[in-house]
């Protein structure tokens, strides 16, 4: 998968609210719900799935950052990704592919695991965002096909 690109654009959507009448002229009007951003987080971890074993992690970044490399036995690994803020991470497994993902303004988004086979006997990853966001990566071997 030499020089592919993989990308994921992840959109949030709003939800219009419709008022109905009162059933009765005294009944306060009900206050209406809005989507907001989360508080910025001061810490931000990705988790994988149980089972998968680690090659390598970056949490709490901002900014750019890089795995050490790290030797993969199958050749196959998932990047979990997850990132928050208003613009959007660059994640680039060397030799292999680049990850273009939208941040989400909510603390709650568990990221996305993009899985793919990479060249060479080792991993490195190396992720870019602007230092307004908060982004954090993990890397796990996983079966080959």
């Amino acid at each position: 998968m030499v020089g592919a690109l993989a990308a994921a654009s992840l959109t949030t959507g709003c939800v219009a609210g419709v008022s109905a009448p009162a059933t009765s002229p005294a009944s306060p009007p009900k206050p209406s719900a809005s989507a907001s951003p989360s508080p910025a987080p001061t810490e931000l971890t990705v988790t994988p799935a149980p089972g998968e074993p680690r090659v390598g992690t970056l949490s709490s970044i901002r900014g750019a950052a890089s795995t050490e490399p790290a030797p993969t036995r199958t050749g196959r690994v998932a990047v979990y990704i997850r990132c928050w803020g208003d613009d959007i991470i660059t994640v680039e497994i060397e030799n292999s592919a680049t990850i273009t993902q939208r941040c989400l303004p909510d603390v709650d988004d568990p990221g996305t695991r993009n899985t793919l086979d990479v060249v060479g006997e080792t991993v490195r990853v190396m992720g870019t965002a602007d230092v307004a966001n908060l982004w954090a990566i993990a890397i796990t071997e996983v079966p080959a096909d």
